[in-house]
């Protein structure tokens, strides 16, 4: 019951704020127990979650304003894929989870920060 409620938590944040991300990450190495595999599949599946009921959102109060003219960043998501493939499949479980939690860290205080100054 109470995953459900986090997960509710998380998708409010994200469908208010577009920063649902990083409490997902790490909400995902937590629950994954450092299973690096288990923690990236609750990652991708949670943000193809939100990001489809974001677009689906956005489509049904907006269609009419919408633009399709940026495409080509799907592209730049496939160049970097692979690349970072090759860097996943060299990080062990746990340091993973350090990673992601670290990254997290770093993009609140950055956004932190950007409101301050």
């Amino acid at each position: 019951k109470s995953k459900k409620i986090i997960l509710v938590g998380i998708g409010a944040i994200h469908g208010f704020t577009n920063m649902g991300g990083s409490f997902l990450s790490i909400y995902s190495t937590i629950i994954s127990k450092n299973i690096k595999v288990v923690a990236r599949y609750c990652i991708s599946y949670g943000y193809l979650i939100m990001g489809l009921v974001q677009y689906l959102l956005v489509i049904f109060f907006t269609y009419d304003t919408l633009n399709f003219n940026k495409l080509y960043y799907a592209l730049i998501a496939l160049i970097i894929y692979y690349p970072s493939q090759k860097i996943f499949l060299n990080i062990n479980d746990v340091k993973f989870s350090k990673y992601i939690n670290y990254i997290a860290l770093l993009y609140g205080c950055t956004i932190v920060f950007s409101y301050l100054f």
